[in-house]
């Protein structure tokens, strides 16, 4: 048996849940997972922490590849950046970009997260030179939090955040996708070591997700 010591991102986390216990009792290794952020993880390996498997977006773990710290990336799943609001709450119209717009302008509190679906969103604000109109009402969930538990409480009126992070959260209902001409898929990664002595036991684990498309999906989640 053997342990493996991941590092891995946020949007997969509600599939991984279901998925980790039934892999470990047939296979009789264990994930010892942490969860973080994808700023924390570029941090945390960046500056030389060491783990059998990380999982974040397919950006970070090229960079964490080209510093030498990884050496492998193999991709997924995909995930969608959308929007979500609380449970039973007014959904924002998502039919077009000039409708989100409008929405945006209208809301008082408006919810995104530092990893790549809040630097999309970001970007966005940026291009159509609302930066400056929505800084006042912008609430940014910090590394490895979900914008979800902002939604759920109250705190902004939606959020945006990928999918399957959104669906993770208590008192969320998923409104749907970014408008098609400012939609955004971000690939998740896994990024291996040069050399590990778990590596068959990852292996294993990867390749046990690779079979297991239905829950991915049901989390949100397209393979890759």
């Amino acid at each position: 048996m053997a342990v493996v010591r991941a590092l891995v991102s946020p949007p997969v986390r509600g599939a991984w849940k279901e998925l980790v216990p039934p892999f470990e009792r047939a296979s009789g290794h264990r994930l010892d997972i942490e969860w973080a952020g994808i700023a924390a993880i570029r941090k945390r390996v960046g500056a030389g922490e060491t783990f059998d498997l990380v999982v974040a977006s397919a950006e970070c773990i090229d960079d964490l590849i080209g510093q030498g710290r990884l050496a492998q990336r193999i991709d997924l799943v995909r995930a969608e950046t959308g929007v979500g609001v609380r449970r039973g709450g007014r959904r924002p119209d998502l039919s077009s970009t000039e409708a989100l717009k409008r929405e945006l302008r209208a809301a008082k509190k408006v919810g995104y997260s530092t990893g790549p679906s809040g630097v999309h969103v970001a970007a966005l604000f940026k291009r159509w030179g609302m930066e400056s109109e929505l800084a006042p009402k912008l609430v940014l969930a910090p590394s490895g939090v979900m914008v979800g538990t902002f939604i759920a409480s109250g705190e902004v009126e939606f959020g945006f955040q990928q999918k399957s992070e959104l669906l993770e959260i208590d008192g969320v209902d998923y409104v749907g996708p970014l408008p098609a001409d400012i939609a955004c898929t971000t690939f998740f990664s896994a990024g291996v070591p040069a050399a590990g002595s778990n590596g068959a036991a990852v292996k294993s684990w990867l390749d046990f997700l690779a079979t297991s498309a239905p829950v991915l999906e049901k989390h949100g989640l397209m393979p890759a």
